[in-house]
């Protein structure tokens, strides 16, 4: 095999097949590795973790052709749209994550809500014919290291906050507060909603324990919802 030809067979091998976004295997191969990459060089970076809305709804009634048309329309039109030296990838279904380097949570938080109107104001075909009247996106933000020094607990405190964000009337992005504030404080904090959503306001968030059981629960039960990173809790 020519070098030429391997270097094409791997770059294919990091690359999902429908969407042309990375795969889950190495964005979580790179994460780790910004992640070191971010402690040696003392600076931040962000994490936005996000699904489509009401997907299962938009299969089931437009067909799965039509669902994989958003799939990829959807990655196209973030890949346009972030900074060169992000990293984006799909990590099953629905659901995909965008990792920057060198971003705060705050800078993070802004590109996150920049991707969030853009997706709802594209006109992905049927978006009229979903609960909300459009193609919409739910997803939270976590930083390194205000909430973790490492992927799983990065993953998993940007996972907590997507499901507030759900919880809280979809089509928003919300940002996770740093698990503890200090010696002292012992009791996990909210996830904060920064942004002003284009849907009514639901009467409150979880806490971070309180969405990650009922998050499990929803992807057990919920018919609403498919979420195949529910094991994203099981990363190590």
């Amino acid at each position: 095999v020519s070098l030429e030809r391997l270097t094409e067979m791997t770059a294919t091998a990091n690359v999902d097949g429908l969407t042309h976004a990375f795969n889950k295997r190495f964005v979580m191969q790179r994460l780790a590795e910004e992640i070191r990459r971010a402690q040696d060089e003392n600076r931040s970076l962000a994490v936005f973790l996000f699904d489509i809305d009401h997907f299962k709804h938009y299969n089931d009634r437009n067909g799965h052709v039509a669902g994989d048309q958003v799939l990829r329309q959807l990655s196209r039109l973030v890949q346009e749209n972030v900074r060169q030296d992000s990293l984006f990838g799909r990590f099953g279904g629905e659901e995909f994550v965008l990792i920057l380097p060198g971003a705060d949570k705050e800078k993070g938080l802004a590109a996150a809500e920049n991707l969030r109107r853009l997706i709802a104001e594209h006109p992905f075909e049927f978006a009229a014919d979903q609960p909300l009247g459009r193609v919409s996106v739910s997803g939270g933000v976590a930083a390194c290291p205000d909430d973790a020094t490492e992927s799983s607990g990065l993953l998993r405190s940007a996972d907590e906050a997507l499901y507030a964000a759900k919880h809280a009337g979809r089509n928003r992005v919300l940002a996770s507060v740093a698990r503890y504030l200090g010696a002292e404080a012992q009791e996990p904090v909210e996830p904060v909603d920064f942004q002003v959503s284009d849907e009514p306001e639901a009467p409150s968030l979880l806490r971070g324990e309180e969405a990650a059981t009922r998050r499990l629960e929803r992807d057990t039960h919920d018919p609403d919802e498919t979420t195949p990173l529910g094991s994203i809790r099981a990363v190590k």
